[in-house]
């Protein structure tokens, strides 16, 4: 754009009340972050995961430091492949601190790992061989290596990663709060996603909008397992569990006037985030 027509793009925001000074910048990163939404206390920011370094920083939405997620050098013969569930409530039951898996592979052959850290590095779970994928073919599965069923978390892994590989599965002591973790299970959502990124489904309907006591959330035969409550500042305020039947009643009550977003779950993966305006409370 050359200088005149900055000129004129300028004055024409001038003209419409628009100014550059509304929009404040929180701060900055030489990093390239990216949303993290699966912490429980709501969304972050996590940096490119480095394979080749030993640490991984979680970020506030104004690019202050929440936490730095530590793990060791990967075994011999081998270098890590990518981080996955990043929660405070999956791999133990303590919401203080954050857990998160990695995967390795081989460098020299095949050859497949799986750990579960938690953020100071200490090791709480490993297989090896191990992998958290695997190809059954026909669309059969999602291949989602964490699911959720009657209010129990489970975690699948096979024996070395490939289509011939054994099964086995875990039971997690802590549950799966997010919609949508961090990795591959992130483009694993159910519906229609959107060109601002949120994912609706058509049959899940959130009325009356604005609310003020109380709002009805309608999931048709979606069958959610998970409803979540979530701020404009992206903090977790409310968890509901779904009633039976095709309504759920959403109560409101000590939310005050604002813009929030419903989260609708099942299984570990986002059916629909609805935008839900409280007011004249």
């Amino acid at each position: 754009m050359n200088a005149y027509r900055t000129a004129c793009y300028m004055a024409t925001l001038a003209v419409a009340g628009f100014s550059q000074a509304q929009f404040q910048q929180m701060g900055s990163s030489s990093s390239h972050l990216a949303t993290l939404r699966s912490l429980n206390s709501g969304t972050k920011l996590i940096e490119t995961f480095d394979p080749g370094a030993t640490t991984c920083t979680i970020y506030n939405p104004d690019l202050t430091v929440y936490r730095v997620l530590n793990y060791p050098a990967p075994p011999a013969g081998m270098a890590w492949g990518s981080i996955w569930y990043v929660t405070e409530e999956l791999f133990d039951t303590d919401p203080a601190t954050v857990e998160f898996m990695l995967d390795a592979y081989g460098t020299g052959g095949p050859d497949n790992a799986v750990f579960v850290f938690r953020e100071d590095g200490t090791q709480l779970f490993g297989q090896h061989p191990g992998g958290i994928s695997s190809s059954t073919g026909g669309g059969l599965s999602d291949q989602a290596p964490i699911f959720s069923h009657a209010g129990q978390a489970y975690m699948v892994i096979y024996d070395s990663g490939n289509i011939d590989a054994g099964t086995k599965t875990y039971l997690l002591p802590g549950s799966l709060p997010c919609m949508d973790c961090t990795g591959y299970p992130n483009a694993l959502v159910l519906g229609v996603t959107g060109p601002d990124g949120t994912t609706t489904s058509p049959e899940i309907q959130l009325f009356p909008n604005p609310a003020q006591g109380n709002a009805t959330l309608a999931v048709g035969d979606s069958s959610p397992d998970a409803i979540s409550i979530i701020d404009a500042s992206g903090r977790l305020v409310r968890n509901q569990l779904p009633s039976k039947g095709s309504r759920t009643q959403l109560s409101l009550a000590g939310l005050g006037n604002g813009h929030y977003t419903v989260l609708v779950g099942r299984a570990g993966k986002r059916l629909a985030a609805l935008p839900l305006v409280i007011s004249g409370k």
